[in-house]
């Protein structure tokens, strides 16, 4: 299913209120996890479909014997569900949760699909949510430090595949030139 996913565990008073606001600034800047895939073989496109109004399933598991064990269920019953690529209707490539067990501990969980993903991205994104949360609490600009465009990455892309690199670095090209 190629499905990634983490959950961090918060410690201490957390507003809800802001950090479902921080969650979604963050997530918006975050175009990978909003790309959805046209077109079949050498005609396949990605483009950026950006969904504003995502479900953020908030859960009190703090009534459970094990409140950790409760969020975790529902966790890996996320991470076992397939994404589809390409319907926009099918829901987007990525899951957030927060679990509340106990008025003072969180779990906050992400799941997105590796083509979106990965654990370096992953610490990054976790790392913009804390940044655009603690600037909603203390009253400054939310918008510094704000994540790059996915437009980046396609222009470096593009330059690459013009460039004699891309060329040189096709399959085979290196027996080519030792031969």
């Amino acid at each position: 299913m190629f499905n990634i996913g983490e959950y961090l565990e918060i410690r201490g008073a957390l507003d809800l209120g802001l950090f479902e606001c921080a969650l979604r600034q963050a997530l918006s800047e975050v175009e990978a996890v909003h790309l959805r895939f046209r077109g079949e073989g050498e005609g396949l496109r990605q483009c950026v479909d950006v969904l504003e109004d995502w479900p953020l399933p908030i859960r009190d598991v703090s009534g459970a014997a094990d409140p950790r064990a409760a969020a975790e269920r529902w966790m890996w019953a996320d991470m076992r569900r397939p994404v589809d690529l390409v319907d926009p209707k099918a829901g987007s490539l990525f899951t957030v949760a927060v679990f509340k067990a106990a008025s003072d501990r969180f779990f906050l969980y992400l799941r997105a699909h590796h083509i979106a993903m990965d654990g370096f991205s992953s610490f990054i994104l976790c790392g913009r949510i804390a940044q655009v949360y603690s600037a909603l609490l203390d009253g400054s600009d939310p918008r510094a430090g704000r994540l790059e465009s996915v437009a980046v990455l396609f222009d470096a892309d593009r330059a690459y595949r013009a460039s004699e690199d891309f060329t040189r670095d096709r399959p085979g090209s290196f027996m080519t030139r030792i031969n």
